[in-house]
C-alpha cells in the first residue's frame, strides 16, 4: 500500500464515521425535537384542562349554592307563618284575632266615583267622530 492508498482509505473511513455520526445527529435532533413537540402539545392539554376544570369547579358551586337556596325556600313553604301569609295574600283569609270591617252594600248606582261628562273634555272632532263611528 501506497501513501496515496492509505490516505484514501483513510479519508474514506473518516466518511463513514462521519456519515453515521451525521446520520445519528440527525436522528437524536428528530427525536429532540418531536419530544418537545409533544411536551408542548401535553402542557397545552394539561393547561385546556385545567381551565375546564376551573369552570367546571364554578359550576358546581353555583349550583349548589341554588341547590341550597332551593333547601331553605321549601323549608319556608313547610311553614306555618309561610301558609298563613299565603292565605291572606290570594284567598283573603285572616286569623281569628284579625278585625274585619263589614261595610254595607251600596243600593242602585255602584259606581262610588264622580261621574265625568266625556264629551265635555274631548276636542269637537274626536266628538264627531265619536259620534259617526259608534
Amino acid at each position: 500500500m501506497t501513501y496515496s492508498n492509505t490516505k484514501r482509505a483513510n479519508i474514506q473511513a473518516n466518511w463513514k464515521v462521519r456519515a453515521k455520526n451525521g446520520f445519528m445527529a440527525i436522528i437524536l435532533l428528530v427525536i429532540i425535537v418531536s419530544s418537545l413537540s409533544n411536551v408542548i402539545n401535553q402542557y397545552k392539554t394539561l393547561v385546556d384542562a385545567q381551565k375546564i376544570n376551573n369552570d367546571l369547579e364554578l359550576k358546581n358551586a353555583k349550583i349548589s349554592q341554588e341547590i341550597n337556596d332551593l333547601k331553605q325556600k321549601t323549608e319556608y313553604a313547610s311553614t306555618s307563618a309561610y301558609r298563613q301569609r299565603r292565605a291572606r295574600q290570594f284567598l283573603g283569609l285572616g286569623n281569628s284575632s284579625d278585625r274585619w270591617i263589614i261595610l254595607p252594600k251600596l243600593e242602585g248606582n255602584t259606581n262610588i266615583g264622580q261621574k265625568i261628562n266625556e264629551s265635555e273634555t274631548l276636542p269637537k272632532y274626536i266628538q264627531w267622530w265619536e259620534r259617526f263611528t259608534k
